[in-house]
Order: C-alpha cells, then structure tokens, then sequence
C-alpha cells in the first residue's frame, strides 16, 4: 500500500461514555481523528455522534471474570478477499462510571497491544479524575452538563492527540518487544473453519436484531425503532476441533474454564462487539459494509488477579466464501509441566500458518507441530457445543454414546 493511499485511510477514535446521573443514560464524548498529523475529521465526528444518539455501550465494558484489555485485527475486503487487507486495534478501559475505548485503522500492522493498552488506561484515569471533579462542581451548581462535557472534551482532545503522535510520529508504540515477569503457559488451541456471511441486515437500535437470508425485510424501522441497515459481513462457525492436554480437566479443575465451550468464549470475545461494529457500520470513511475483521492477538486479564490470558491467532482464506482461523491460548495463572512453554509459540503459529496453506489436514500438520503430543478432537458443528460440557462429550458424538445431540 503507498504512503498516500496509507494516510488516507487511517482513522482513529475515541469514544467515551459516562453516565448522566438524573437520567441514567449516558453521555458520550468522542473524538475523530484523520491521516498521520492527527487532523480532526469533522464528517466523522458528526457522524458518529448521530450513532451514538441511542446507544449504550455499557455491555461492551461489562466483561465477568476475563477482562478484554484489547485485540488486533485483520480485516478483509470482501470484494477482493485474498488481495485487500487494513489493519485495526482496538483497546478500552473502564473506572468507575467511566468508560474509554479506542479503535485505530491503518494499514499499521506493528502497533504494540499492550503498549498501547496501557496509555489508554492512563487516558481513562486521567478522564475520571476531570469528570469526578466537574461532577461536584456540578451537585454545588457551580458548572452545568455542558460544561462539565466541554471540559472533558478538551481533555480527551489533547490526550487523544497524544496518543495519536506516540504511533504515527514518534513510534514509541510500535515493534517494542514486550516484556513481562509472568511467564505464561500455553493451555490449549482451537482450529475454525468459518464461512463468510454477506448482504446483512441488522438493526442499529437497542435490540441489535440480525435479519438473515431467510428473514427478509422490507422494513426500513425495526420494533424497537431502530434504523435496519445493511450491515458488515459476519462468519458462521461451522466446525470446531480443540487441540489440549489429555489431562487438562485436572489440570484445570475448575470446569467453567476447562471446558470446550469456555475456550470458545475467549475466542470469540476477541472478535469486534457486534454493537461497536454497527456504529463503525455507519461512518463512511471505515467502510465497514464490504469488511470482515479477523483477530490477530487478544490480551485478557484476570479480574481478581493481574494474570493474563492472551490469544494469538492466524487465519487462512481458502476460497471466497471459506476462512481457517486457528487460535492459540496462552496463560500465565498455569504452570503444570503438561502444558507448554510460550517460549514455543513462535513456531508453533508459523508451522499452522504454514500448515493451512494448499491441501488441508489437520491431524497432519498438528502431527508435524509441536503440539504433536495432545489431544486433538474431531470436528464439532458449532451449533453442537452448547451441548458440550467436556472433551470426552465429543468423543461420545462419534461413537453413538450422546442423546439428542
């Protein structure tokens, strides 16, 4: 991609929410920003203050037991799905009432996560100390709503403008090696053979209701007054195999997080929040219509610990229609000899990336990685994993032990 053509498609906002007390509704604050000198995009910012005007984006932050720091994503041109590729990342924070995220396209493939992640957590409490401020000036009657919103404007302004120059000037957050004193262990893997969804419909209201194929409307308003537009590509889930330690239900005792479904969960939390695409959905310089956003690397902390379970992944687009996305799981609350070091995951990701390419098979390229001695399952339809509580349920699926399955 030339440099023109790269500046021109970076995009980078912030959106910050806080909740307006006498109403409970809340208020957003937000922030466009255009091309490596940070120029504000006026267009952008109205419209996306017009998708916000019904939205409430509290679910996104209300994450239970495994936080969602931020992910890196890989988005495909669905019109030239082998050829056309961006990249974004996306991070977030919350404290108290407030609650911060940020998501930057480009065709920067190199930005730090965690670096990255971290300036926006300082963003976040410097924000709320601005807000818990105007907040009492605001019961002492002392400022308004509007000023109160004016001067977090200006903050979030100059720190988001800050933020910006760290990636694109200085490159402070870019190619840094990362260090950390926890050591994680690699817990498990999970191989998806996906299929790429096209012509959505989807309420951009309260609800969020996916229209599909067979549900045609011709309704412009959903019931709960929504707009219905044409939404970004999905992928459905059509089979799942797991790849994990023969003993990992004692190496993991506690089942919810032992369990099929539990891998599954992470991974597909790495995934955009539908709602945070549908507002992305109704910017014109994203083009989200004609997009489809791949993880490459999620980071999740632990809520009663400062542990981190990290996802990696890498994908493969076998035909317009059909893409691999293999998901590698890292940890570092573990430390059972029975899982493996991260120190390998480096080859681990470039003997699947390499793997997937031509000729498929999965038993074959696992045989010839260093995952080689675990567990590896059939494939599962999605639609068939709520009905799975252990790895041993899917062995029973093939040999006629299950009911109703």
């Amino acid at each position: 991609m030339d440099t023109e053509k790269s500046t021109s498609e970076l995009q980078n906002l912030y959106i910050y929410e806080i909740v307006n007390n006498n109403l409970n509704l809340p208020n957003h604050i937000v922030e466009c920003l255009k091309n490596t000198s940070g120029d504000v995009d006026i267009e952008c910012t109205k419209q996306l203050k017009k998708a916000l005007l019904n939205a409430n984006l509290a679910d996104i932050f209300n994450d239970r037991r495994f936080i969602l720091n931020g992910s890196k994503h890989v988005l495909l041109d669905t019109s030239n799905i082998n050829e056309n590729q961006s990249h974004a990342i996306f991070t977030k924070n919350k404290k108290n009432n407030c609650s911060l995220l940020n998501y930057f396209s480009s065709s920067f493939n190199d930005i730090d996560l965690t670096s990255t992640y971290e300036e926006i957590k300082l963003i976040t409490n410097a924000l709320s100390g601005v807000y818990a401020r105007t907040e009492q000036q605001k019961e002492l009657e002392q400022i308004n709503l509007e000023k109160q919103v004016e001067e977090i404007n200006i903050d979030l302004q100059r720190l988001g403008r800050y933020l910006h120059w760290q990636i694109c000037d200085e490159y402070s957050l870019r190619s840094r090696a990362e260090f950390s004193s926890l050591s994680p262990m690699i817990t498990g893997a999970v191989l998806l053979k996906t299929y790429v969804l096209t012509d959505i419909l989807q309420c951009n209201g309260s609800c969020g209701k996916v229209f599909t194929s067979s549900e045609e409307s011709s309704n412009t308003a959903c019931e709960c007054g929504g707009e219905i537009l044409l939404a970004p590509p999905m992928l459905k889930v059509e089979n799942i195999s797991f790849v994990v330690p023969e003993q990992i239900e004692s190496m993991i005792p506690d089942q919810e997080e032992s369990s099929p479904m539990s891998f599954f969960n992470l991974i597909n939390k790495s995934f955009l929040n539908r709602k945070l695409l549908l507002i992305l959905n109704q910017l014109d310089e994203f083009k989200m219509k004609n997009k489809i956003s791949i993880p490459s690397d999620a980071v999740f902390q632990y809520e009663d610990t400062n542990d981190i379970i990290r996802i990696h992944f890498t994908h493969e687009v076998k035909d317009n229609k059909e893409v691999i996305i293999f998901a590698c799981i890292t940890d570092t609350r573990h430390s059972d000899t029975n899982f493996l070091s991260s120190v390998s995951l480096p080859v681990i990701m470039r003997d699947i990336k390499n793997g997937l390419k031509g000729d498929f098979n999965w038993e074959q390229i696992i045989t010839k990685s260093e995952l080689r001695d675990w567990k590896v399952t059939p494939f599962i339809k999605g639609k068939e994993l709520e009905k799975i509580t252990s790895y041993k349920d899917i062995d029973s699926l093939f040999t006629g032990e299950m009911k109703d399955v």
